[in-house]
């Protein structure tokens, strides 16, 4: 995973597990019924099971080995809301019986677990090596921030959704976006042009 956890550990000679084509992420409502029923949890959810499954599909075959089929989430919050200190922490455990737990105290750590589990599995054949794995992470510095500048430089909204997905996979936690000259409040019911000048085109505009 990157960027490098606080504490990987793998088995020098542990199993290899491939992700199901079926493989299931769900929130233990035992841990805390309350923290699986925000909305940012059930989205996670949502994105890492596509995510794990599209993995698994586009995966060349394997049979000689077992199969990772459920990832459970055990989260100890009661709100998601989401501050400058908010903590990301998690513990990761892949066992050889094809199940993952996540740890977390946050929705926001169990996002940082997910995108490692995502991770650990090789891009081209959905297989995790060295099973059992253990992971212990948590960020050295709260803020992890990214700066785009689209005031100067134009950049489409796909462009755009690209670089939060990068974030994500770097476990960053704050984009700074600089979307206007002269800098101020963009308003949602405004068609708002990029640039604040009459020599660029048209088209370069964001619809918030």
């Amino acid at each position: 995973p990157w960027p490098l956890p606080t504490s990987l550990c793998r088995a020098p000679e542990g199993v290899t597990l491939r992700v199901d084509d079926n493989v299931s992420v769900v929130c233990d409502a035992g841990c805390s019924p309350s923290a699986c029923a925000t909305v940012t949890m059930r989205e996670a959810v949502g994105r890492y099971q596509e995510l794990l499954r599209a993995a698994a599909g586009n995966a060349t075959s394997y049979t000689s080995g077992g199969r990772l089929t459920s990832v459970s989430i055990c989260a100890h919050m009661h709100s998601d809301e989401l501050g400058p200190t908010t903590p990301r922490d998690y513990a990761l455990d892949i066992t050889a019986s094809g199940t993952a737990i996540v740890s977390v105290g946050t929705v926001y750590g169990a996002i940082a677990g997910l995108e490692s589990l995502l991770q650990l599995a090789d891009i081209s054949s959905a297989l995790i090596h060295g099973v059992p794995v253990s992971i212990a992470d948590s960020p050295r510095f709260h803020h992890r921030g990214l700066l785009v500048d689209t005031s100067r430089h134009f950049l489409p909204l796909g462009m755009l959704r690209r670089i939060v997905d990068g974030m994500a996979a770097m476990k960053l936690s704050v984009l700074h976006w600089y979307a206007s000259e002269p800098a101020g409040p963009l308003h949602s019911n405004l068609v708002y042009l990029v640039y604040c000048t009459q020599n660029h085109p048209r088209n370069q505009l964001y619809r918030l």
